[in-house]
């Protein structure tokens, strides 16, 4: 009834416009009829549960944000959920303060620290609940790095260094969006525990005469251990229409806790057939400290969308750098000496390590899937 009525309203416009294609007219309106007959119904997005039946993740209205199947709706998702990263940072650190040394008839051995690149692997989960941006997470790291070298005369022995640092974090955060500049976001605030050793050792000896031998030993190790707070955030801009976005992250830590060092020493010096002079020496520091940690991130990303589980997957490289320093310049010398002859033969071993400080530089590559 109602394409009759249509399709006389339809003749009588065009007779009034046309008269003199009338017979033309009557021929596009029959067309136009049977278009009408022949038309499919429009399909309707998929939204809401049905984003997660089969084959409606495909769906581009399937959880587009604003929709009822929306990216902060609890329809489609669950109202659970998780989501976790792994990264590998390759790290190489600069780390400041005194070392452990010897010096043996006026040749002086430096202790080593550790100072190559090292692998130390980051790992964090949480969830967020609903359609609320807030969320909650944990996030450990953790470096253990160590250098040694081999002296070959005419001292001769070995140096090393040894650093360890562990870090634990309980954040709670939230996501937002920077409409001015195109970009989403992430803030975190929360508590961290850290602990951080380092240490470093010199063994040596020298045989400068047949009848005559020096040795020289020296340690010292310091550590900090202590919990805090921690804040940070992450901004991601988009790169056009594209699955790849530039990023940026800092976090900025103050730690309380306790900073201690041990020191130890010991110098021989043997002139046969018998002059003998030794000594060995220990001491040890430790005092209340503030530790400061600043981190930056600055990379790329790319990311796919997983529309039926409300989040993305993603992959980063980023350049990292960390500065970490203590207030305290608390540290540890034990200092000993020897010496026999003739020909005279002094040996002077110095064992120590700190105040702690140090800096960290490299690439950071990470993966997993954030809500």
């Amino acid at each position: 009834m109602c394409r009759i009525a249509l399709r006389t309203l339809l003749a009588g416009t065009v007779s009034l416009l046309c008269p003199w294609i009338s017979v033309g007219g009557d021929a596009l309106l029959n067309a136009g009829a049977v278009f009408s007959e022949q038309q499919e119904p429009l399909v309707q997005p998929i939204s809401g549960a049905a984003c997660c039946a089969p084959g409606g993740a495909n769906d581009s209205a399937c959880c587009s944000p604003g929709g009822s199947g929306g990216r902060f709706d609890s329809t489609c998702g669950g109202y659970f959920r998780p989501f976790v990263g792994v990264e590998a940072t390759f790290l190489h650190p600069n780390i400041s303060g005194n070392v452990s040394s010897a010096t043996l008839n006026g040749e002086s051995v430096g202790g080593t620290k550790a100072n190559g690149f090292y692998a130390a692997p980051r790992i964090w989960a949480g969830a967020g609940i609903g359609d609320s941006p807030f969320f909650g997470q944990l996030r450990y790291w953790q470096l253990n790095g160590s250098q040694s070298n081999t002296l070959t005369g005419p001292t001769f022995g070995s140096t090393s260094g040894t650093l360890d640092a562990y870090v634990f974090d309980f954040e709670l955060g939230s996501r937002f969006t920077l409409d001015c500049c195109d970009a989403t976001g992430l803030f975190t605030f929360g508590g961290r525990y850290v602990n951080w050793q380092q240490s470093s050792t010199v063994g040596s000896y020298q045989l400068p005469d047949p009848s005559q031998m020096l040795s020289a030993t020296a340690s010292g190790a310091s550590q900090f251990d202590g919990t805090g707070l921690t804040f940070g955030y992450l901004l991601d801009h988009q790169i056009g229409c594209s699955n790849w976005s530039v990023f940026g992250s800092n976090r900025y830590s103050w730690i309380w806790g306790n900073q201690s060092s041990a020191a130890m020493s010991s110098a021989t010096s043997i002139t046969s057939p018998i002059a003998l002079a030794a000594s060995a020496n220990g001491a040890t520091a430790s005092a209340d400290s503030t530790l400061f940690i600043a981190e930056f991130q600055l990379g790329t990303q790319w990311k796919r969308e997983l529309k039926c589980i409300n989040g993305d997957a993603f992959l980063r490289l980023a350049f990292e750098y960390q500065y970490w320093n203590t207030n305290s310049d608390s540290q540890a010398v034990a200092g000993s000496f020897a010496s026999s002859g003739p020909p005279p033969a002094d040996v002077t071993a110095a064992g120590g390590n700190g105040p702690l400080g140090m800096s960290l530089y490299g690439l950071a590559v990470s993966t997993g899937v954030n809500w």
